[in-house]
């Protein structure tokens, strides 16, 4: 079946190194956010003995984070060096789909967290897949690979050049189109706010009060003792002003 000019002209275009970059960062600026969220959720419930509830909430989320960040930053070593391999013996295509599958699965598990209410330590499992897929340790190095393979000599170092831009843009340009639905989502949990930031916004606002110093009184700011206005005249137009 031949497919139509369109079709064929949309399915060139994705094949694209650039466009992969692009659709990547995307779905990772989701993913970030969707994540936050979800682990601010949680942290609700979270309840940890001699511990205020809002600093159990902040134990929470950066215990999780920490255990995450260090998952997907050690596992993919060892998987990014066969992909490496492989990728030397011809199959550069392999140190790219790889990391990507293994970054779907990761996302879908999120997607499983939030609806189905799964426990939040199924991201940990997510983070292994993704590593054990190489993570972005093989990916990026294959990206550049591949981008200076399919290039000239002349024209290499604007292609490479051009996958840094759209890598580097890519995130910040898909967080507006992230938090737009953001307002129309509503947590389980209602947010908390803390005691001490309670108590201060709920005292009242001192008021502010100017001395105007009466008639021969010396001012107290220090910068017009100096300058002391002398009183008014007399009933009778003598001055009152009498030097020392």
């Amino acid at each position: 079946m031949v497919l139509p000019g369109s079709c064929h002209a949309a399915f060139t275009v994705l094949r694209q190194i650039e466009s992969v970059v692009v659709l990547e960062q995307l779905g990772s600026s989701l993913f970030d956010t969707a994540l936050q969220m979800v682990v601010k959720d949680r942290s609700v419930n979270a309840t940890y003995t001699d511990v205020s509830e809002e600093d159990s909430q902040q134990k929470f989320m950066t215990d999780f984070f920490l255990i995450y960040n260090l998952i997907i930053g050690l596992t993919p070593i060892l998987p990014a060096m066969l992909l490496a391999r492989l990728g030397d013996r011809g199959w550069r295509r392999a140190p790219i789909m790889l990391p990507l599958s293994g970054y779907l699965l990761s996302r879908l598990a999120l997607l499983l967290v939030v609806l189905f209410r799964l426990p939040l330590e199924v991201m940990y499992g997510a983070g292994v897949v993704f590593g054990l897929s190489g993570g972005f340790c093989a990916y990026w190095p294959g990206v550049m690979t591949l981008a200076s393979l399919g290039s000239t000599a002349k024209d290499r170092s604007k292609v490479l050049m051009r996958v840094e831009l759209l890598y580097g843009g890519g995130r910040p340009g898909g967080q507006p189109g992230v938090g737009a639905p953001l307002p129309a989502l509503q947590l389980q949990h209602p947010t908390r706010v803390h005691p001490a930031l309670r108590e201060h916004s709920a005292a009242p606002a001192l008021p502010l009060t100017l001395h105007h110093p009466a008639a021969g009184e010396a001012s107290p700011h220090p910068r017009a003792r100096g300058r002391q206005r002398p009183p008014a005249p007399g009933p009778r137009g003598e001055s009152l002003w009498k030097p020392l």
